[in-house]
């Protein structure tokens, strides 16, 4: 159930990465903390395979916060 999550939540983060390079936003830091989102809970689901499922689902949840950060307002479009 964890890997899964932590799967979904990594397809997720990529597919804002191409909807939003698609609607023609520029590169800037909204893209890395996507792309962070994509390799953190690959660890997730990874950690998940491995057995390790409260870590899998702390780092999953990190996941979730650092992705998040980049529909801040703060960041330009």
């Amino acid at each position: 159930m964890y890997a899964g999550l932590a799967g979904l939540v990594a397809a997720l983060c990529l597919v804002l990465i191409v909807v939003r390079l698609s609607r023609g936003d520029a590169l800037g830091v909204w893209a890395a903390t996507y792309a962070v989102g994509v390799v953190v809970s690959g660890l997730g689901a990874a950690l998940a395979r491995s057995g390790r499922t409260r870590w899998a689902m702390a780092v999953t949840c990190m996941a979730v916060a650092v992705a998040s950060l980049g529909d801040n307002p703060a960041f330009p479009r």
